[in-house]
């Protein structure tokens, strides 16, 4: 055999998992599969080691595919748990999503109404401002005294009253 057929075949399998087994029990696991065959090589290494060390080579071969075996066996162990544990955060997350659109969906019912009432006060100053503009046009025909020339009493505030009612007035007041 060369070289190179000796490191292809000397190259360890890489293997991926995300938790690995503990290593004690992997390599008992390994030991303790091949406990008879080791014995039996030992036997055959006596009557004739030539024959022995090509056994060898081929129960290490295996061994080794063994080994990986093993360690594939506990990857696959550990999906579910994995796959559990992925479950249970997507739940929460998605529970945490739809807590987040219900938040966003009250905060834009409470800016609607909050630009409703904004509108209807907006709406109220105007027509207070407007009666207010068409009393300065009447308080130019009043004379200094504060009586307009009909003889009534102006009152400034009676429009406050009419527009917002008897409870605006006493604060106004």
């Amino acid at each position: 055999m060369n070289t190179g057929q000796q490191q292809a075949r000397s190259v360890k399998p890489v293997i991926f998992h995300s938790h690995p087994a503990p290593e004690g029990e992997k390599r008992a696991l390994a030991t303790e599969a091949f406990q008879p065959v080791i014995e039996t090589l030992e036997r055959m290494e006596q009557e004739d080691p030539k024959l022995a060390t090509q056994a060898a080579r081929l129960v290490g071969l295996y061994r080794r595919l063994w080994e990986s075996c093993i360690s594939k066996h506990h990857a696959g162990q550990i999906l579910p748990a994995d796959n559990n544990e992925l479950r249970i955060t997507n739940t929460q997350m998605f529970r945490e999503i739809e807590y987040l659109k219900q938040q966003q969906n009250n905060q834009i019912a409470r800016l609607t109404l909050f630009e409703e009432a904004l509108g209807k006060v907006r709406e109220g100053i105007v027509g207070v401002l407007k009666d207010w503009d068409g009393s300065s046009e009447e308080a130019t025909s009043v004379s200094w005294e504060g009586a307009p020339l009909g003889g009534q009493r102006l009152d400034i505030f009676g429009l406050w009253t009419r527009k917002l009612g008897t409870d605006h007035q006493r604060q106004i007041i």
